[in-house]
C-alpha cells in the first residue's frame, strides 16, 4: 500500500509498505526468504505555479531498507535521488541518478 501525507506545499510525502515472500532456486537447492520493505519518500515540483502538471519537473528522494524475517536483520538498504518528469495526466518520466544499494553483514549470533 502506498501512503501519501496532504500538504499545501504541494510536496509530495509518502510511505509505500509491501512484504514479499521470495522462492529462490540456486542450482536445484530451494529456499524461501520472507520479507517486508518500508519505502519512505519525497518529491518535491521544482516550479509552485506549474506544479505536478504536465511538462513540468520534480525532484525526488527516497530510502527503503529491506528486512530479512527468516534471519532477523536487515539486509539490504537502498538510497535514491533523482529528477522526474510530468509527461501528461497518465504518464511520469524518471531520471534516478542515484541509487546505491547498501549490503548490510548478517550479524553473529
Amino acid at each position: 500500500m502506498k501512503f501519501y501525507v496532504p500538504n499545501k506545499k504541494k510536496i509530495n510525502l509518502y510511505n509505500f509498505t509491501r512484504y514479499e515472500y521470495r522462492f529462490i532456486n540456486q542450482n536445484k537447492h530451494y529456499t524461501t526468504q520472507p520479507r517486508p520493505r518500508n519505502r519512505v519518500g519525497i518529491e518535491v515540483p521544482l516550479s509552485q505555479k506549474n506544479a505536478w502538471t504536465p511538462k513540468s519537473l520534480y525532484t525526488l528522494a527516497d530510502v527503503e531498507p529491506i528486512w530479512r524475517l527468516d534471519d532477523k536483520y536487515m539486509a539490504l538498504l537502498r538510497v535514491r535521488g533523482g529528477l522526474g518528469y510530468i509527461i501528461n495526466k497518465t504518464w511520469r518520466g524518471l531520471n534516478s541518478s542515484t541509487t546505491p544499494n547498501f549490503r548490510l553483514p548478517k550479524p553473529r549470533h
